[in-house]
């Protein structure tokens, strides 16, 4: 049947399929290139790949002959991983060696008694060491997690703590350092030293306590103010008053304290007697003036003379020439003195810390209280690395004198028994300690489990203690010299 065509809406001389054909001869070149295109790139490609394998095979070459060469790279066989293991570089050599690891390297890890969920950290300055590396932050007081998360967050390195619900309703708060080594134990200072003893991480031995050491002091009981005639009285325990107005010193000999060694004393301050001038002040005349020197008793044949606000003694000799014989007072120009008392001062820093060149450096003030208070300061950041010589009391009060008893130096770091003042820790959940291990029966100790300098060239690593000895085997790493030569003659192939 004819198509049939209706006019305006349909040709009948099917123009759509002339188009076509013409445009399809038009595209014949396009096309052309569009194929010779798609040659250049695969040709490309086949270059390209043939080049990078060409370049992988000269580098596998240069290898085998080049001073990186597998030839001279040395393989670490342990007999027992799971104990010790080794690393190697080239400029090892080959050799055997046998090992016991007596012990491997821990850092302290201390738990606190179990805790109520609600417990709450005080606000204060809290200070971890941990050998040469100190972490310090101020906190503003809050729940144990809010401390743990504080703590976390700028103790990076070197000390961490958490939080682990141990019973119900009950949490314990774990502080571990993350150095190992017996050096670098663990210590709390500042509040966190309270902190530790609150919170039963550390506590007091009670064999220290029953029988307690000699403390580090200085008998203070013997020391004579400065700058007074008044006589310094003995209170109650290993200590001393120093009136108003005067000054005096406890020596601590030639200490140049630790990062960790701590002072600590107590005080008190007490009014001075009514009825008595301040020590200090001096007595006044009806007058008002100053009281006068004691006139020297003259012999026969002598006269007292003043000379030049001088008495003196003339003795007359025989030629009619006066001797003289100077007194031990002296005139002072009479000034009039107001009869009203000196204006009162109150001052509660009157300690400072003496160095040995001569300088000194104020410590905090003391409180203001009738009752002993104790006080006490990290030493290291104190003195800046001086000799301190010993404790200055200057007492300007014109009230008040100042008491001060059980002066003690001490280290409280908990494994140091002997200085600590009998605290330590009640629950250790690790210790710090060296590494021991044996070598070929020689006894070797590191402070960490990661050993580079027992032998050239190997690194050791202490896992497990174990005394069954351990081989460790350095020879020629044959595998990487077998893996070379099948890479290269794959990259030729």
């Amino acid at each position: 049947m004819p198509d049939i065509s209706v006019p305006g809406i349909k040709s009948r001389f099917d123009t759509e399929k002339i188009v076509e054909g013409l445009m399809k001869v038009e595209r014949l070149p396009k096309e052309r290139i569009e194929r010779a295109n798609e040659t250049f790139a695969a040709q490309k490609s086949n270059w390209q790949n043939l080049a990078r394998r060409l370049n992988q095979l000269r580098d596998d070459a240069r290898l085998l002959y080049s001073y990186q060469n597998p030839f001279n790279d040395k393989s670490a066989v342990s007999a027992n991983e799971a104990v010790l293991g080794a690393a190697v570089s080239r400029e090892a050599d080959t050799q055997k060696h046998e090992f016991i690891v007596k012990q491997t390297a821990a850092a302290d890890r201390f738990l606190s008694k179990p805790l109520d969920d609600n417990f709450r950290v005080a606000e204060g300055t809290y200070t971890f060491s941990t050998g040469e590396r100190d972490v310090s932050f101020k906190f503003r007081g809050g729940s144990l997690r809010e401390f743990t998360d504080t703590l976390n967050r700028v103790g990076q390195n070197s000390v961490k703590a958490g939080v682990y619900a141990v019973q119900k309703g009950q949490k314990s708060l774990l502080i571990e350092s993350l150095v190992t080594g017996a050096e670098n134990r663990l210590s709390f200072l500042d509040d966190a030293l309270n902190l530790a003893l609150q919170t039963g991480i550390l506590g007091h031995d009670s064999a220290a306590a029953a029988a307690p050491a000699e403390p580090k002091t200085t008998n203070i009981k013997a020391v004579a103010a400065r700058g007074s005639s008044a006589v310094n009285e003995a209170v109650s325990g290993d200590g001393m008053r120093v009136p108003p107005m005067s000054e005096a010193s406890v020596s601590l000999g030639g200490l140049t304290p630790s990062r960790t060694l701590i002072l600590r004393f107590e005080t008190a301050l007490t009014g001075s007697p009514a009825s008595g001038a301040s020590a200090g002040t001096p007595a006044v005349s009806a007058e008002g003036y100053p009281p006068q020197p004691e006139m020297p008793s003259a012999a026969d044949g002598e006269n007292t003379v003043l000379v030049d606000g001088k008495y003196v003694i003339q003795r007359q000799r025989l030629d009619g020439v006066a001797e003289e014989e100077g007194a031990e007072t002296q005139q002072e120009p009479q000034q009039p003195v107001s009869g009203n008392p000196p204006a009162r001062v109150d001052n509660l820093a009157v300690l400072a810390l003496e160095f040995s060149d001569g300088t000194s450096a104020a410590l905090p003030p003391i409180k203001d209280s009738a009752e002993f208070s104790q006080n006490q300061y990290q030493l290291y950041p104190l003195a800046g690395g001086k000799t301190i010589t010993g404790i200055n009391i200057n007492n300007h009060n014109t009230h008040s004198s100042v008491d001060i008893r059980n002066i003690q130096l001490f280290d409280p770091r908990p494994e140091n028994t002997e200085d600590s003042g009998g605290i330590r820790p009640l629950n250790a959940v690790s210790t710090a300690r060296d590494a021991i291990i044996l070598m070929d029966g020689i006894e070797t100790q590191r402070p960490s489990n990661t050993i580079d300098d027992l032998i050239p060239g190997i690194t050791l690593n202490a896992r497990a203690a174990s005394e069954t000895p351990v081989s460790i085997d350095v020879e020629a790493d044959t595998e990487a010299v077998k893996e070379a030569v099948i890479t290269l003659i794959g990259n030729y192939n």
